[in-house]
């Protein structure tokens, strides 16, 4: 409770106190004698209203203060259910990103000079650039967004950087103390620097808007999808270098 709300029950507790005095005193033609009665009810009728809200203002500082306590409470759950929703958004994705898995196939001779077949298991990083590599001479027409459902590995390039700028602005708009914040985004920066970032501007020159070509009279694109390179740039312009 703050000092300045003590001051008006201070106040009138001290007027209790002297009021007695103050009250019985004689002024000019007003004498206190007898005739007003026995001095404990002259005393107890000039304190009890005085008493009774000096009682109430107590009361209504109690419940301020409880009021203002559970406030206090309320918004300091939010902030560590908001604190532990974007640690969790920002590992999650971390280990998505880690645990992505593309197959690479090598055809090699063997001993017998037989051409078989070798698979290479490729994650995180790797497994990335990869795929942008592996898409990134690929012809398609009609809507980027069924050509990115009909190719999964693609289609989850894309999930993630959406998830990423989710979580930039995220961090960036929420009420989370600037350590805490800046803590959560270096963690984040760093996963969307060395995993992604690099990466998509390895193949940059090999996006969809950089390389139409026109077949048959027809538009059919050649390189990766624009979609993914859209939140890349939306990733450029809100990221902190």
């Amino acid at each position: 409770m703050k000092m300045k709300e003590f001051i008006l029950p201070l106040g009138l507790l001290i007027v209790v106190f002297f009021a007695p005095y103050v009250f019985t005193r004689s002024f000019g033609c007003y004498q206190f004698n007898e005739s007003t009665g026995a001095i404990g009810d002259t005393i107890g009728g000039i304190t009890a209203p005085i008493c009774s809200l000096i009682g109430s203002i107590l009361v209504y500082l109690a419940l301020k203060a409880q009021i203002d306590a559970n406030n206090l409470i309320n918004k300091q759950f939010e902030y560590q259910k908001l604190n532990s929703f974007i640690t969790d958004q920002v590992n999650l994705i971390r280990s998505d990103i880690d645990s992505f898995t593309a197959i690479r196939t090598t055809k090699n001779w063997d001993t017998n000079g037989r051409l078989v077949a070798e698979k290479e298991y490729l994650t995180g990083k790797d497994a990335i650039h990869f795929i942008l590599y592996l898409y990134s001479e690929y012809k398609f027409d009609g809507s980027e967004i069924d050509y990115l459902e009909k190719n999964i590995d693609l289609h989850q390039i894309d999930l993630f950087l959406k998830r990423i700028v989710y979580l930039f602005e995220k961090i960036e708009s929420s009420k989370l103390d600037k350590s805490d914040a800046d803590y959560l985004y270096s963690i984040f920066s760093y996963t969307y620097e060395s995993k992604l970032k690099s990466v998509l501007k390895l193949y940059e020159s090999n996006r969809a808007s950089k390389s139409i070509t026109h077949y048959d009279q027809s538009n059919i694109v050649v390189g990766l999808p624009e979609l993914i390179y859209m939140k890349y740039d939306h990733l450029n312009q809100i990221y902190r270098h």
